[in-house]
């Protein structure tokens, strides 16, 4: 198990095909349902042949995911994240 930031596959094209089809939705149908939600959202995706796919939503930081993401906070506490 591992983490790899920046990631060299997650292009452009993925990030937008992300933001559309899994991200977007996601928030929007949690605040549909009244889930609305303050904090830090992680969505772990894979690339499959077909599209990004989602593996996990998770709302905190654990190993090896902090070691990898914090150094892309710019020097900013864990509350300004």
């Amino acid at each position: 198990m591992g983490t790899v930031a920046p990631n060299p596959y997650y292009t452009e094209d993925i990030a937008k095909e992300c933001m559309e089809k899994i991200f977007l939705p996601t928030i929007n149908a949690m605040n549909a349902e009244g889930r609305t939600f303050e904090g830090l959202f992680v969505f772990r995706t894979y690339a499959h042949s077909n599209g990004p796919k989602v593996i996990e939503y998770n709302c905190r930081f654990g190993d090896p995911e902090t070691q990898v993401v914090l150094p892309y906070a710019g020097g900013r506490s864990l509350r300004d994240i």
